[in-house]
């Protein structure tokens, strides 16, 4: 894309689970790398002289907590947007691109134990399972395949979106949430008919953050199908967030072991804190495999396409440096006592 940088690459775990040291000189990396550098320097900020790798973490979720978090506690859609000089935007996305936000990576590998399809905003629940029916298709071989979401509800425009795309917005205390969006958008990308099989626990329309949920189907192929809505960690502060549908998923559904590979299917954007979310909650804890690929913008409907600004660029890269810092501290903790509990 540029010949400003060069593309850094994310930590990688196999299954059987990553071995800490590399794990830790990965994370290094990519924090250290000249684009957050640059990044940094771009909006006033004094690169710390010395320090360790947990140190550096815990400057720059401060420096971008300051300077990148255009959300403060809104969903991504009621962020607000900041404009920036010419020159600030090409550093900006040059920088972006070179810590993995703009080329969707593809499959490693041609088979895999689960396929994940996580949850976002209206358009996300149409784009991603469209683009894990593509993949099925033409790349992948997967025995089953589970869409990750929460009872979210909707905010900011997405309803008018939703009709406009002609999702269904679900009924009763399923209404205006992103699991009903979410499946409604399964249902058209796999072409599933007829009523699904529901489990769930709790007072949905009453209690949505300590509630859960799951619809599953059968497509033509024979493959599981499912769409999940999952509790949160901490439901007096926050609804479930990525890292809580991957530990409910692995936990009461997948029962995950080491030899497993998951191939998770998010957007580009999104690709450096989900998936280091991902190698957290279920690589560390469960030794399997992780790939993230992303939905590809050649390949999606064209109405579903959004131009990614420098806030949400910026926005996401906070979000990876946080994710980032949570994955150090869980490693950290391991080599530290041996144990996994703190995960």
């Amino acid at each position: 894309m540029n010949g400003r940088y060069r593309p850094v690459s994310l930590p990688v775990c196999e299954p059987g689970g990553p071995d800490p040291t590399v794990l830790i000189d990965q994370i290094t990396t990519w924090v250290t790398s000249p684009a957050v550098r640059d990044l940094v320097a771009l909006f006033d900020g004094q690169w710390p002289g010395h320090g360790t790798t947990a140190e550096l973490l815990d400057y720059l979720e401060a420096f971008s907590a300051e300077h990148w978090d255009f959300r403060r506690g809104r969903e991504r859609n009621l962020a607000r947007t900041q404009q920036f000089d010419p020159r600030t935007q090409e550093v900006i996305r040059e920088a972006a691109w070179a810590l993995g936000l703009v080329d969707p990576p593809k499959p490693a590998r041609g088979d895999y134990s689960h396929l994940v399809i996580l949850g976002g905003l209206v358009r996300a629940c149409l784009a991603r399972p469209a683009a894990a029916r593509m993949l099925l298709a033409e790349q992948v071989q997967v025995p089953e395949v589970t869409a990750l979401s929460g009872f979210r509800p909707l905010v900011g425009d997405e309803a008018v979106v939703a009709d406009t795309f002609g999702l269904e917005r679900g009924e009763g205390a399923f209404r205006d949430t992103e699991f009903a969006l979410m499946d409604s958008g399964m249902r058209r990308a796999f072409n599933l008919t007829g009523l699904p099989h529901a489990q769930g626990e709790g007072d949905i329309q009453h209690s949505p953050r300590t509630s859960w949920w799951t619809h599953s189907y059968r497509d033509a192929a024979g493959r599981v199908i499912r769409v999940v809505a999952a509790p949160s960690s901490e439901p007096e502060l926050r609804r479930a967030n990525t890292a809580d549908t991957y530990r409910f998923w692995a936990q009461h559904i997948a029962r995950l072991t080491p030899a497993d590979r998951v191939l998770l299917v998010t957007s580009t954007i999104y690709v450096p804190f989900q998936h280091c979310d991902a190698i957290r909650t279920l690589g560390l804890r469960h030794g399997c495999g992780i790939d993230t690929v992303a939905v590809d913008p050649q390949t999606m409907d064209p109405a579903l396409r959004q131009p990614v600004t420098s806030t949400q660029f910026l926005q996401e890269i906070r979000s990876a440096i946080r994710s980032l810092r949570a994955l150090h501290q869980a490693v950290s903790d391991i080599t530290e006592s041996g144990s996994q509990s703190r995960l």
